[in-house]
């Protein structure tokens, strides 16, 4: 049985992405998921946007499905928002 999407790796969930196994969108959703029920315990974010995560996941997976990756990271949505919190307008420190 795969291990559940929120237990994998940064790597594993990358090869799995990049396979075709999982759409980054079950990524994400994994991970906001995980948020919502662990957060209010850990207060680990200021401010989470469901809407930008799973709009960068729609586009990971439309270029990825247009034969456009940009290495491992491309499809990771979590990663890929965390790494873009320190190129856009400022905000809370959010996912």
């Amino acid at each position: 049985m795969r291990e559940a999407l929120h237990e994998l790796t940064l790597k594993q969930a990358s090869d799995l992405i990049a396979r075709g196994e999982v759409p980054s969108g079950d990524l994400a959703e994994a991970t906001l998921s995980r948020i919502e029920i662990l957060d209010p315990v850990l207060k680990s974010f200021i401010h989470v946007s469901p809407e930008r995560v799973r709009a960068s996941a729609t586009a990971a997976d439309a270029a990825i499905a247009a034969g456009y990756c940009l290495g491992p990271l491309h499809a990771n949505n979590l990663t890929r928002s965390l790494v873009q919190l320190g190129r856009t307008r400022p905000s809370p420190a959010s996912l």
